[in-house]
């Protein structure tokens, strides 16, 4: 894996509520509390129309709102949170990493939608601009020691607590040193993506139009990139909500060919996909579902989800399962949007085992989209990315 630092663009006022969680986590509601602020970066992630969020960005940095980091630079994160009772800690860092040319060192873990992938393709190629990071992580064993060293000389730029309790603290690392180090501990290391794929799959088109022309600058993607090793790397499950649709009722009978329905848990080492559609059932794939001759694995939650019980159960095309299917980690969300009567029926997902999800993907396997959610997230706002200003390598 190749890193190297930047120039940062950075918030210089409205340092009150400039963060958001990524734009793909974000609810309507919390949209609206969100962009309330004037300064907030869903301005620029979440446009209602692409054109005034490039003009927004110039605007911001012509006024100060936003400049440019005399130095080049690393940012480490700590982050700080409570989870099953205990303080946790994780630490990462903030840089860029080269993701094209394709060298087989950064591994998607997920299939992409082309919508979403399109829309990040537009927006950034119009900000030219990468407005907030994708999320990586990689078992290099120098990571953790390198930034813990990187801490204890780094100059803290801010901290700040969001509102799910995780407190975030930045370091500025801009010594040569500080990055020489940094660039040693990952060179020849390989990293999974966690989370930003969309994003990722859409820097590597315009890398790909860009360097066409001989301009290599989006080459580099901005990156989070944190340690598989210790207990604060948490994997949520995402849940499927699927949009009430006239001529398109959902009935639990729908998937009990394929499956044994009880409103219970199963017992120890089985495993149950939990259909909410007013109440909770647990559905056990039978053996019908296990006979099947297509290629499901059955340790996959989600593609039992979208093989067995949207494309082979409910006969769902993939434009269907796109337009009609909205993805939350927030199973209180999931639930009441099916007791609101927006949703015929949630689909509840487990977490995942990090040593599971590590060597499903380690051997190269693709999940199915919007199949893991990573906490706790990097706020978006930290940093900004203008390829080409303030950049080396």
């Amino acid at each position: 894996m190749e890193v190297n630092g930047f120039r940062f663009i950075v918030f210089r006022r409205g340092l009150e509520h400039f963060f958001s969680p990524p734009f793909d986590t974000i609810s309507k509601p919390e949209e609206a509390v969100l962009k309330s602020y004037p300064y907030n970066i869903t301005h620029l992630t979440l446009p209602l129309n692409i054109e005034e969020a490039r003009k927004e960005f110039e605007d911001w940095k012509n006024e100060g709102i936003l400049q440019r980091l005399p130095d080049e630079a690393v940012f480490v994160i700590e982050q700080r949170f409570v989870h099953g009772g205990l303080m946790l800690r994780r630490v990462g860092v903030l840089c860029l990493v080269r993701v094209f040319p394709l060298a087989g060192d950064i591994k998607p873990h997920e299939l992409t939608f082309p919508g979403p992938r399109k829309g990040r393709h537009n927006l950034m190629a119009a900000l030219g601009c990468q407005p907030e990071p994708i999320f990586l992580i990689t078992p290099a064993r120098e990571l953790s020691p390198s930034l813990e060293e990187i801490l204890r000389s780094g100059k803290k730029m801010m901290d700040f607590e969001e509102p799910a309790g995780v407190t975030n603290t930045i370091y500025v690392a801009a010594s040569q040193d500080s990055v020489g180090r940094l660039k040693n501990a990952l060179e020849g290391e390989s990293a999974i993506v966690a989370d930003g794929h969309h994003r990722l799959a859409a820097v590597r088109e315009i890398a790909g139009e860009h360097s066409a022309q001989g301009d290599p600058s989006w080459n580099y993607v901005l990156a989070y990139v944190t340690s598989t090793e210790g207990d604060a790397l948490l994997i949520g499950g995402i849940h499927r909500v699927v949009r009430a649709t006239p001529g398109r009722e959902f009935s639990i009978s729908d998937i009990s060919e394929y499956f044994d329905i009880a409103v219970s848990p199963p017992g120890t080492g089985k495993r149950a996909i939990v259909v909410y559609d007013g109440r909770m059932r647990y559905a056990t794939p039978n053996r019908a579902a296990l006979s099947l001759e297509e290629k499901i694995d059955f340790s996959i939650a989600p593609d039992v989800v979208n093989s067995l019980i949207f494309r082979k159960c409910l006969k769902m095309t993939e434009a269907e399962i796109e337009s009609l299917v909205t993805y939350t980690h927030d199973a209180d969300f999931a639930r009441s949007a099916v007791d609101e009567g927006s949703a015929s029926f949630s689909i509840l997902l487990p977490d995942w085992d990090p040593e599971e999800f590590a060597r499903k993907v380690s051997g190269g396997q693709l999940l199915p989209q919007k199949s893991t959610f990573f906490y706790p997230k990097v706020p978006s706002g930290i940093a900004l990315f203008e390829p080409g200003m303030g950049q080396s390598g």
